[in-house]
């Protein structure tokens, strides 16, 4: 850290730290008397005692006989407890500062990346360059479910009044939220269900996410407003939680279905937001009968008692472009701009929010397939007897349709009943609802057809499959045979039929996690790198467009890491007309957890789409 990055530190965080936590450790709390003021004593002894070479055992027992000898086994115990208590909340505060201070600290009203960016191409006369550039590219960003990295839903709430509170330096309200927090409880009493950790997530899309994307998007209007609204792929959400099964062993079928339903109630909710402001502006005859109808519509969606579904994406813009029409005839096109920008986020967001992805392990969709085939055989007739190859030809050209099979296993039953749910969710919230199946550990061909054959026979054997088939390659082994065994499978004629319906582009996920465990670090991104290169090249050489989508943890270790240079640091040899990748944990909360956070690391991930621009790139977060 430089000296000037250190001192701006010590100054926005270090300095009111020390205001806030001395407010804090005087706040009025339960438990032990003046737990807060014998915090910084302990941790003097602590600190000396460990230079000494003190077991921490003898290093307490000494704390207590110093300034407390007349505890109880009990006394101590509460204490210890409380003590760790005030340090969850200190992080909380430090959180808190950071995200207060990210504006200034990260320069985000200097950099202006965006503003940057447009002065540059007008500069430099590229505006026909960037409109075909925004036309084809896009970024991804999905959120994934490490509960245990999360705060509570209340304890977000108060660490998000609190940043706005610090922000402003009202130090009254900061004090009652101090209060508040040092009172709400971080612990739960029950391990999160995978649609708690949906519901958890959610607050981020609809409190981060909408009004930040809105905003990117707000910022190419006027000249690139055509090439926004015609790519719908620009910036997108995808969402976990709900859908991986690989991932949470928890998720059933009915966890899908109620994700589903909550992330199109979270979109209606906030449509129904916005409506409401348009209302107290468009007042106009014409305007406001329309958004009022909307309003009731959007309303009776979000009543959680009987929800009633009227309104699709096309339908809402529709009469949005209705209202368009009369402000600029009739009304001298006042407060046009408010519409259009809410058009936009429909545009974005339809009525999924966020793109429900299923996942699920290779070798259970086979363990499924293999009770599918036990109580079909007619329909898999000899396929056991053939080689690998000719079994991915009969899988590829399978028909007929399959009930779930009579077994015990639930797993079993979930997997096969999560490829019919796709077409549920599909026609309440939409195809981009949720259209990728991703599987886990694949070794190629043969999974891939088996996840295709299952789609055939559970309602898609009459219509064309508006599902991408996604394998994600994570083994060393199999990252390289990768490139392989990509061009095995173009080179089928129904598969290729099947990427011609989907746009001839196919999605490839490629992880660290396993990567690491099989070869370390390095050779793990050494070797997602070359798969890369092979994967790039076998589409190429197929007609496919090629897109990447990065399993992106957290630590170094797990992929994670500053995402511009990682995107910035690909050749041409390597396909990059989309971002696509996860964030998990943490680092949601660290990079997208305020709105200057998101908007600066949205933004960053947009730049290597411009590399016709000459700019000095800032890091990332």
């Amino acid at each position: 850290m430089s000296d000037t990055l250190s001192n701006k530190f010590e100054e926005l965080i270090g300095l009111n730290y020390q205001l806030y936590n001395g407010l804090f450790l005087t706040l009025p709390l339960d438990a032990v008397e003046k737990t807060g003021l014998l915090l910084p004593l302990l941790d003097a002894v602590c600190q000396q005692g460990l230079i000494d070479g003190k077991n921490p055992d003898v290093i307490v027992e000494e704390f207590f006989e110093l300034h407390k000898p007349h505890f109880t086994a009990t006394d101590k115990n509460n204490f210890l407890f409380k003590i760790i208590q005030y340090v969850e909340r200190q992080v909380v505060l430090v959180d808190a500062l950071e995200d207060a201070a990210y504006r200034k600290m990260h320069q985000v009203d200097k950099l202006k990346i965006l503003q940057t960016v447009a002065e540059n191409v007008e500069t430099n006369n590229l505006s026909e360059e960037f409109s075909k550039t925004l036309q084809k590219f896009g970024i991804r960003v999905t959120l994934t479910a490490h509960p245990t990295q999360f705060y509570p839903g209340p304890v977000l709430a108060i660490i998000n009044d609190l940043t706005r509170a610090i922000a402003r330096n009202d130090n009254s309200e900061v004090r009652n939220l101090l209060q508040q927090l040092g009172n709400t409880p971080f612990s739960r009493k029950t391990k999160p269900s995978p649609y708690d950790e949906a519901v958890l997530l959610s607050w981020y899309l609809g409190n981060i996410f909408y009004p930040v994307m809105g905003q990117i998007v707000d910022s190419f209007a006027g000249r690139y407003e055509r090439a926004v609204l015609e790519n719908q792929k620009l910036m997108t959400i995808g969402f976990w939680p709900g859908g991986d099964r690989d991932g949470n062993p928890f998720v059933n079928i009915d966890t899908t279905r109620r994700v589903a339903s909550k992330l199109r109630y979270s979109i209606a909710s906030c449509y129904h937001r916005e409506v409401r402001e348009l209302k107290r502006r468009l007042t106009f005859k014409g305007t406001y009968e329309i958004l009022d109808e909307l309003e009731k519509q959007l309303h009776d969606e979000i009543s959680e008692s009987k929800p009633v579904y009227t309104l699709d994406a096309q339908a809402l813009i529709g009469k949005l472009n209705e209202i368009e029409t009369i402000l600029l005839e009739q009304n001298q096109g006042l407060f046009v701009d408010k519409l259009c920008s809410f058009r936009r986020k429909v545009t974005l967001f339809g009525f999924y929010f966020a793109s429900l992805d299923i996942r699920q392990d290779s070798r259970v969709i086979s363990r499924a397939l293999d009770a599918v085939i036990e109580e079909n055989s007619s329909l898999f007739s000899g396929l056991n007897d053939l080689s690998e190859a000719e079994q991915v030809d009969k899988l590829l050209n399978i028909s007929g349709s399959v009930e779930l099979p009579s077994s015990d296993d639930e797993v079993v039953l979930d997997t096969v009943g999560s490829f019919s749910l796709i077409d549920e969710i599909q026609t309440l919230n939409g195809e981009q609802g949720c259209h990728r199946y991703i599987i886990s550990n694949c070794h190629g061909p043969i999974d891939m057809a088996r996840a295709y054959a299952f789609f055939q026979l559970c309602g898609w054997q009459d219509k064309p499959l508006s599902v991408d088939i996604v394998p994600l390659f994570e083994s060393i082994n199999d990252l390289n045979r990768a490139g392989e065994s990509m061009r095995s499978i173009y080179a089928n004629p129904d598969y290729k039929q099947h990427l011609v319906n989907r746009g001839n582009r196919q999605t490839i996920m490629l992880e660290f996690s396993d990567g690491t465990k099989d070869g370390g670090y390095l050779m793990a991104n050494w070797a997602i790198y070359k798969a890369k290169e092979n994967l790039t090249a076998a589409s190429r050489e197929a007609g496919i467009e090629v897109i990447f989508f990065d399993g992106r943890g957290g630590p170094s270790a797990r992929g994670g890491g500053n995402a511009y240079l990682f995107y910035a640091a690909l050749g041409k040899k390597i396909e990059s007309n989309e971002i696509q990748m996860t964030v998990q944990g943490q680092t949601i909360s660290s990079n997208y957890g305020v709105k200057p956070a998101a908007k600066h690391n949205l933004s960053l991930l947009l730049l290597p789409a411009w590399k016709t621009i000459s700019m000095t790139v800032p890091r990332e977060s």
